[in-house]
């Protein structure tokens, strides 16, 4: 099985993947590849780590992973400095945010290619005690290796969807053989966990440990911050006879923005001022958006267009501080939605008017922000459900409802969905305590335990 597998992978490899990321990022972007470093060509450029010192081997995918991540490791270190931890991630975007956000950790790579002669360099040269991996990145040989190597696998936060649970139910024989090889999985619901008990996962495997994402910590923002925030989008209340709404739009997949800039029409026909952030869950989406904006008569503008890019809360100069130029404002830079959604009066959850199972509603909520989605939420179909039964969220079907919405709803009833979203939030944290726990059970011998 593993044999033919490696031989699939090289071929998509050679013929989709590499020609696919090459015109995508080299040629459209002008971004490198690191096709080097994932086949393993910079692992002695990493700092070997020390003997006699427990060495683990965190993976996540992208920057939703990673920053779920974030409270886990930071914990982790703060109770056990001396162990040593190597992060590995997959995307551009994922790398930037582990750069930025881990500077703690020992090592900081991209996940090798998943060939077996490729991995027996890394779990020689990294010698990890435990592999954690986070939400579902099975693959193949990177467990396979591991096991090999007597190192015990975990994966947390991880997740099994209604739609994943149905693609690995058709192949279940070599489901439960790539399953069996992980010693602990860490599942966020009651369901999930019974998703993977019915493929073949031991139950003494499986512990229910809640949603890590829920124990995320974000920047805090005084009164005077946000107002700094807003200035430099030009949205100083000077220039309004009354409060600006903004509605704050994250991750949209293709066929969101024609529905959602329906609805800003239609909403901003009633009500200014108010104004627009759209946020695409893939940059390769600005073009189209301007295009879209321009065409429905907005002024539009790319975040990257206004002054000084960084430092969202400092204090702008007259003479700096952006003009009032734009109707929506494109967020084409990555990292800054989560701390954009503390500016927000409504926020719209992408990924969830078409099929794409939504995206994380967590980051407004931490902020205290009315949540809206569409009826496609599967990927996060628990958690949606936590914070409609609040009255911290609702469900819209298309753009006429999102359109009534913005404009019938009293501020007096937004304002209490975002503190129910606040307060959900903060019951259904909990899950990195556990985690920890679980990590230790494997790393700390037992007699230390005890």
């Amino acid at each position: 099985m593993y044999a033919l597998y490696s031989v699939l992978l090289a071929a998509a490899l050679l013929l989709i993947y590499i020609p696919a990321y090459f015109i995508r990022y080299r040629l459209l972007r002008g971004e490198k590849l690191y096709l080097r470093e994932r086949l393993g060509r910079g692992l002695n450029q990493l700092p070997r780590p020390a003997p006699n010192r427990p060495s683990l081997w965190f993976h996540a995918v992208s920057v939703g992973e990673l920053i779920s991540l974030q409270p886990l490791i930071e914990a982790l270190k703060k109770k056990h400095p001396e162990w040593e931890i190597s992060l590995s991630c997959l995307t551009l975007s994922g790398m930037k945010v582990a750069q930025d956000k881990f500077s703690h950790v020992e090592r900081i790579f991209f996940i090798p290619f998943d060939f077996a002669f490729i991995l027996k360099k890394y779990f020689t040269y990294l010698h990890p005690c435990l592999l954690v991996l986070v939400e579902s990145e099975y693959w193949p040989n990177l467990l396979r290796t591991a096991k090999a190597r007597n190192c015990p696998i975990m994966v947390i936060n991880a997740r099994m969807t209604p739609t994943a649970f149905r693609r690995y139910a058709r192949l279940k024989a070599l489901t439960v053989r790539l399953f069996n090889l992980v010693d602990k999985f860490l599942v966020p619901t009651e369901e999930e966990g019974e998703r993977l008990l019915r493929l073949g996962v031991s139950r003494e495997k499986v512990i229910v440990s809640g949603n890590m994402k829920c124990d995320l910590e974000l920047p805090r923002f005084s009164n005077e911050e946000l107002k700094a925030m807003k200035k430099r989008f030009g949205l100083d209340r000077r220039l309004f006879d009354q409060p600006a709404k903004i509605l704050v739009a994250g991750s949209l997949h293709p066929g969101e923005e024609i529905p959602l800039l329906q609805a800003f029409r239609q909403a901003r026909r009633k009500q200014k001022p108010f104004f627009l952030i759209l946020a695409p869950r893939h940059l390769e989406m600005v073009d189209e958006l301007i295009h879209q904006c321009q065409e429905l008569g907005f002024l539009c503008q790319r975040r990257t267009q206004l002054p000084s890019v960084t430092g969202l809360t400092q204090e702008l100069s007259p003479e700096t501080e952006a003009p009032l130029n734009w109707d929506v404002l494109i967020l084409d830079t990555i990292g800054e939605l989560a701390s954009l959604y503390a500016l927000a009066d409504v926020v719209f959850i992408g990924g969830s008017l078409v099929p794409r199972g939504g995206h994380n509603l967590l980051e407004p909520a931490f902020y205290g922000q009315p949540l809206f989605f569409g009826p496609h939420m599967d990927n996060f179909k628990y958690l949606a459900q936590q914070f409609i039964e609040a009255g911290a969220a609702k469900e819209i079907k298309n753009a006429a409802e999102l359109a009534a919405v913005l404009t019938e709803l009293p501020e007096a009833e937004l304002t209490l969905m975002g503190e129910r979203a606040r307060q959900t939030l903060l019951t259904l944290q909990g899950a990195t305590n556990l985690i920890l726990t679980e990590i230790e059970k494997l790393v700390i011998p037992n007699e230390e335990q005890g």
